[in-house]
């Protein structure tokens, strides 16, 4: 090696023995969580008509209190029929677990005709959720 030059032993050695310390700075902080869920919003509503018996979707979001999607939102979302509906009711699966923020009803039938009838979105500890307003009626 040549003269004046140290190997990285001999720099480590020469710093250890007068003292010297490598302190590695503390990592950054980890980010905050999101913020919680507060209220539900129908972010895919009924059709305004729907056929007597006819499979429709439709998707609720929860939303946190600055309106933005609560992706950490897990919690079962179930759906109610109200309004005047004529010997039936909702059918299909009416409660389901939402996945980031979102649950999604792919299944839903009304049994029954009705004019103006809506779907309630409900969640433990949310605000809930209120459709646009739609009609059953017999085929086309």
């Amino acid at each position: 090696m040549p003269a004046g030059w140290f190997s990285a032993t001999a720099a480590a050695e020469s710093a250890m023995s007068v003292g010297a310390w490598f302190v590695a700075p503390p990592p950054p902080p980890p980010p905050p969580p999101p913020p919680p869920a507060t209220t539900l919003a129908f972010t895919i509503n009924p059709p305004p008509i729907l056929v007597l018996n006819g499979t429709f979707s439709v998707e609720v979001t929860a939303r946190d209190a600055q309106g933005a999607t609560a992706t950490s939102f897990s919690t079962a979302v179930s759906l109610t029929l109200e309004g005047p509906v004529v010997a039936g009711g909702l059918t299909g699966t009416t409660t389901v677990n939402a996945v980031n923020g979102v649950a999604t009803f792919s299944d839903l039938r009304v049994t029954g005709l009705c004019t103006g009838c809506t779907l309630k979105a409900a969640a433990a500890g949310l605000a809930g959720a209120t459709s646009s307003s739609f009609n059953v009626v017999t085929g086309p």
